[in-house]
């Protein structure tokens, strides 16, 4: 058989993938372009199941594949109807100077002809001038035209400007699309303006970290709920388990009579939360109610009445809870006035350490202060309990210095009073340990949990020591929905599920590719103060120079913005709301998160072009 003769393009198919994943890296490392794998995979996949879209095909040589060529299918009235776009075509090095790139394109002219095709075309970079010679000997000519594109489902680029298909995000109106605006009308005329927003978009399903409005875009979800999705959107065994509990049992309220869910979860939070004691659990729906909880029993267990909180906690928007709360503009203003008998000390934030101070030194001035509290502010005799969040959440995600969490232990066991964790945001298995205070080896009395204990439905917990749990009166505690079938039963698989090992693990990993996208940024933008956090709980603190550190909240909210119009739902955190935080689900694929995050970046990038940042 001659070589004029001989076929040189098979259509490829699914069988074909690992052949042409490895031409395309190849080709990718030839010509300098970022290689996505994730992404190349899944537009092949996409491609090869597709017809319509277009054709992909191996070059062969004798009975060697030598490369691939890929043509995309359109329609321009221009060229009398259907016209195709070759967008990649490569021969290994070993395969040419043989004629084969010529008798290639010959082959794929009569394939094209065949299908109705009226025109074919390429892009030349404007420098190749060999290539430019020689598509013209084939025939192609030059229109006096400039390439454009509008990237419609992508904002990261490579160095030469080619867009690259998302692997995830799929955009198909703008953010946010013409039934989100009309749903969100609906929303300004039913719903209290008290009610914020931070994502454009109306939600209509998720499933693991994938949300699809109701304008049918696909978005990467960083948020969770606000923390509320460790385990992802709608798992399985927490699906199957409420159907299965809705068809028996949907309220009974554990006031009127038990049931075995409720047990079930107790029996699970005294097993899993840290500490070797006799311990009991109280369940109720939110996390405000759950802390407010955690106080009456050790005001009751005590006999006292005052409660030590720290700068930056949130713990609730009830009246205690708001008491209890730092962030006043936000949280607290107009709401007043409050519960009396809490008071409030500096948390010792490291990156915010006072200037002629080290790190060292503030940490050891903060726990000083918690002493000299005992003095300057409330008598040890009248202390009922000291509420710490062992991650700061609401306030940007401080971890706190294991030292300080040691050091109000210390105070707890001298003065009698309770040590209480509020792990609502933190706990769940959020930071790689089932509740973030393991990580410094403290056992606090009470722990507090909800968000992601319930994967998204309405429940909360108190745990810890049984005597201060059955300290009050039978009756003093109650909660009409708290711990309902339906919200145990999902708090049981979730509790299942997220207490496994290789399960706390993604949180590392999270941690991992978040600094490894944003810690190298704070060289080239400034703005980029600090990446913090423990796991599945990260924040990056934007500020308006790296010196000064002052909170540029404007920039932040820019950047959310940008990135929301690209596929990515966030939302701020911090004292002066100058943080994105993330919040992923533990077990987001590496690729998705690395995705969602790439288009974080480019987000700040842009946000940073268009805003002067004052030095």
């Amino acid at each position: 058989m001659s070589p004029e003769s001989q076929n040189l393009l098979r259509g490829a198919t699914l069988a074909d993938a690992p052949k042409l994943l490895e031409f395309v890296r190849a080709y990718y490392a030839h010509d300098g372009i970022p290689f996505d794998e994730s992404s190349i995979r899944s537009g092949l996949n996409v491609l090869l199941q597709d017809s319509s879209l277009g054709r992909a095909f191996l070059v062969q040589d004798g009975e060697q594949d030598a490369g691939y060529l890929i043509v995309a299918f359109g329609f321009d009235l221009e060229f009398g109807g259907r016209q195709a776009t070759v967008t990649e075509v490569f021969i290994e090095d070993r395969h040419r100077g043989q004629g084969l790139g010529t008798r290639i394109f010959a082959q794929l002219e009569v394939i094209c002809r065949s299908l109705g095709i009226g025109a074919l075309e390429l892009q030349v970079e404007e420098d190749n001038l060999e290539a430019q010679s020689f598509y013209q000997k084939l025939g192609f000519y030059a229109h006096r035209r400039i390439p454009m594109s509008k990237m419609l489902n992508a904002i990261r680029k490579t160095p030469k400007d080619k867009g690259e298909i998302m692997a995830y995000i799929n955009l198909k109106t703008p953010i946010p699309g013409p039934k989100s605006q009309a749903l969100q009308a609906r929303r300004a005329a039913a719903v209290t303006a008290a009610l914020g927003q931070a994502s454009p978009i109306a939600a209509q399903k998720a499933h693991g970290s994938l949300v699809e409005d109701v304008d049918g875009n696909t978005l990467i979800d960083l948020a969770g709920g606000i923390g509320v999705l460790a385990a992802g959107h709608t798992p399985q065994a927490v699906v199957e388990a409420i159907k299965a509990q809705a068809e028996d049992l949907i309220h009974i309220c554990s006031i009127v009579a038990n049931h075995q869910s409720y047990v079930e979860v107790c029996e699970l939070l005294n097993r899993l939360t840290p500490g070797v004691f006799p311990k009991k659990s109280f369940l109720s729906s939110g996390g405000a109610e759950a802390v407010e909880n955690a106080v009456k029993f050790a005001r009751r267990f005590t006999g006292r009445d005052g409660i030590l909180v720290f700068e930056g906690a949130y713990h609730g928007r009830s009246n205690l809870t708001m008491a209890m709360t730092s962030k006043y503009s936000l949280f607290k203003k107009g709401f007043g006035p409050f519960a009396p008998e809490v008071y409030r000390l500096p948390l010792p934030n490291l990156y915010r350490t006072p200037k002629g101070m080290s790190p060292e030194d503030y940490l050891e001035w903060c726990c000083w202060n918690l002493e000299n509290a005992l003095v300057a502010h409330i008598d040890p005799s009248a202390l009922a309990a000291m509420v710490i969040e062992p991650v700061i959440g609401e306030g940007g995600f401080i971890p706190v210095p294991h030292k300080f969490l040691r050091k109000i232990r210390e105070v707890c066991d001298a003065t009698g009073a309770v040590m209480i964790a509020d792990e609502i945001q933190s706990g769940s298995g959020r930071t790689g340990k089932m509740y973030a205070i393991e990580h410094s080896g403290v056992i606090p009395d009470l722990i507090v949990s909800a968000k992601s204990l319930g994967a998204g439905m309405p429940i909360s917990a108190v745990t810890g020591r049984a005597e201060i749990m059955d300290s009050p009166h039978v009756g003093g505690q109650g909660s009409t929905y708290g711990g309902n079938p339906l919200a145990s039963v999902a708090a049981i698989e979730t509790l299942k599920y997220l207490s496994k090992p290789e399960v706390l693990a993604k949180a590392t990993a999270v941690e991992r590719v978040v600094r490894e996208t944003f810690e190298p940024m704070k060289k080239d933008f400034p703005v980029v103060g600090d990446v913090r956090g423990v796991g599945a709980m990260m924040v990056v603190e934007f500020v308006k120079d790296p010196v000064g550190k002052e909170p540029w909240p404007e920039f932040t909210l820019e950047a959310i913005k940008t990135a929301s119009a690209n596929g990515v739902i966030l939302i701020r955190a911090g004292l002066y709301t100058n943080c994105i935080r993330f919040l992923p689900a533990l077990e987001i694929p590496e690729d998705m998160l690395r995705e969602g995050l790439g288009v974080v970046a480019e987000a700040i990038r842009r946000t940073y072009k268009t805003m002067t940042v004052d030095t």
